[in-house]
C-alpha cells in the first residue's frame, strides 16, 4: 500500500461578501431571520447560527457525539477550554429545540439538548479544573495525566466516548497553555539534545542488540509504550536496526486506540517510516494552497524560510513588482533575518539590488514548481534587473538559495 497527498485537486478562494463586527448579528438570508452568534470553542473565530422561528441553532464544532479535541495533535495554538464552556452555556441561554451540529446527527428537544449540552460543558470544565488543581500542586506533567480521568458518570456517555478528542491531550494541552513548555523539572531547563540522549541511553543499556533485545521483550510482554521509547533511541541512531520493532509498537498502540485520530497517527508514523507514505505536497496541491494567500502574506512568510545561520552575514534587497495588481515589495536581507514591506509601485528604485518583475499568478505557480523561471522569462512573464555589475540572474539565484523550499517546510523528518 502506497498513500499520497496528491488528488489532483485545486482550491478555489471565495472571498466574503459581508463582514461582520461584534458578538452577534441579525440579518435576513433566502427570506429566513438567522442571528450570528460568536462562539469561539474548537476555533476563535467560530459561528453558530440560531433561527428563531425554528428555535434551532447550528452550533458550528462546539459540540459533537465524541469527547472533544481541546488540543489537535496536528498541531494548533492552545484552545480556551474555559472559553468553549462559556461558548456552550451561550448556546444553552437560547433553549433551542433544535440543536445541528457541523458534525454527527442534530438533535431533538430542549430538554435533552439541555441535558447534553450541561454534561459537556462539565467534562471540558472537569479536566481543565483538575489539570490545574493538580499543577498548582506542583505534579509532575505525566502524573497529571495518569490521575485526570472523567469521573464514572461521563466515561460511558454516548457524547464523551474518546473517538476524536482524548483526556491526556486535553490534560497536556491545558498545562502547557498555563505554564509553557518548561514543566518545572530542573533537568529539563536546559536539557541534552535528544541525539545524545538516545546515544546515551543506548550506549549505557549495553549497545544497539542489547536495547532492541528489550524492546522485543516489552513488546512481548504488553508495553507497547515501552518498546516504542526503546526502539525510537536506536530508530535516531541507526533507523534499520529499529525499523521493524518500532513498527510493530506502533502498530500495537494504534490497535489500543480509541480516538481515530490517534490511531491514524500512529499508523501513518509505521507508514513513514517504512517510506510507504509521503507528505510532501504535489505542485498542484501546492498551487491549491498558495492561490488562497495574498502576495503580502505569502513574502512576509517567507521571513520564516530563511537560513539566517547560514546567512547571517548578507546584505541585499530585492524588490517584487506584481504588474498585474499593482503592487510592489522590498525583501531586505539583513543580520540573518528577512524583512518585508510595502513600497509604491513605481518604475525605478535605486534601492534595489535585484528588482524581479512578474504578475502574482507567475510568482504562485513558479513558487509551486508549476512554471519553470526559465520559461517564464523567456515568454516574457518574469523579468529580472539588477543593479551593478553582474549578471541578475545570477544574484537573484543566490537570494532564493537562502531560503528553504516551499514544499520543504510543510514537515520533514529529523536530520543529523
Amino acid at each position: 500500500m502506497r498513500l499520497r497527498l496528491d488528488t489532483g485537486s485545486r482550491s478555489k478562494t471565495y472571498t466574503p461578501t459581508m463582514t461582520l463586527k461584534g458578538n452577534n448579528s441579525t440579518l435576513t438570508m433566502a427570506g429566513l431571520e438567522v442571528e450570528l452568534v460568536h462562539i469561539p470553542g474548537e476555533t476563535d473565530d467560530q459561528m453558530g447560527m440560531y433561527i428563531p422561528s425554528k428555535k434551532t441553532f447550528l452550533c458550528g464544532d462546539n459540540l459533537y457525539k465524541a469527547f472533544p479535541n481541546l488540543y489537535a495533535i496536528r498541531g494548533v495554538p492552545n484552545r480556551d477550554l474555559l472559553q468553549w464552556v462559556r461558548s456552550i452555556d451561550l448556546i444553552r441561554s437560547y433553549k433551542p429545540e433544535y440543536l445541528v451540529p457541523s458534525h454527527t446527527r442534530p438533535l431533538e428537544g430542549a430538554d435533552y439538548i439541555e441535558g447534553i449540552l450541561r454534561d459537556y460543558r462539565d467534562a471540558i470544565q472537569y479536566v481543565h479544573d483538575q489539570t490545574v488543581r493538580l499543577l498548582n500542586r506542583g505534579f509532575h506533567l505525566d502524573d497529571i495525566v495518569d490521575k485526570v480521568q472523567l469521573p464514572k458518570i461521563f466515561q460511558k456517555h454516548a457524547f464523551l466516548e474518546q473517538l476524536y478528542g482524548t483526556v491526556e491531550w486535553s490534560v497536556r494541552g491545558t498545562y502547557n497553555g498555563y505554564l509553557g513548555w518548561f514543566n518545572g523539572d530542573v533537568h529539563q531547563l536546559s536539557p541534552v539534545n535528544h541525539r545524545r540522549r538516545a546515544k546515551g541511553i543506548v550506549q549505557l543499556a549495553g549497545g544497539v542488540d542489547r536495547v532492541m533485545s528489550e524492546a522485543k521483550s516489552a513488546l512481548a510482554s504488553g508495553d507497547p509504550k515501552w518498546a516504542l521509547e526503546l526502539s525510537s533511541h536506536v530508530f535516531l541512531l541507526q533507523p534499520k536496526f529499529a525499523i521493524e520493532v518500532r513498527a510493530m509498537a506502533l502498530k500495537e498502540l494504534a490497535s489500543q486506540q480509541t480516538s481515530s485520530n490517534g490511531r491514524n497517527y500512529f499508523l501513518t508514523m509505521a507508514l513513514e517510516d517504512a517510506k510507504m507514505v509521503t507528505n510532501k505536497p504535489s505542485p498542484a496541491q501546492m498551487q491549491g494552497f498558495l492561490t488562497k494567500m495574498t502576495i503580502s502574506s505569502i513574502l512576509k512568510s517567507m521571513s520564516t524560510k530563511f537560513k539566517g545561520d547560514e546567512y547571517e552575514n548578507e546584505d541585499m534587497k530585492v524588490l517584487y513588482k506584481f504588474t498585474d495588481i499593482k503592487e510592489c515589495y522590498m525583501s531586505h536581507v539583513r543580520n540573518g533575518i528577512m524583512d518585508v514591506y510595502q513600497v509604491s509601485f513605481v518604475d525605478d528604485t535605486d534601492e534595489a539590488d535585484v528588482t524581479i518583475t512578474t504578475t502574482e499568478q507567475t510568482f504562485k505557480e513558479i513558487l509551486a514548481n508549476i512554471r519553470s523561471p526559465t520559461k517564464a522569462m523567456l515568454f516574457g512573464e518574469l523579468s529580472i534587473d539588477a543593479k551593478g555589475s553582474g549578471m541578475a540572474t545570477m544574484k537573484a539565484k543566490r537570494y532564493f538559495d537562502m531560503f528553504d523550499k516551499m514544499e520543504d517546510t510543510i514537515h520533514q523528518h529529523d536530520e543529523v
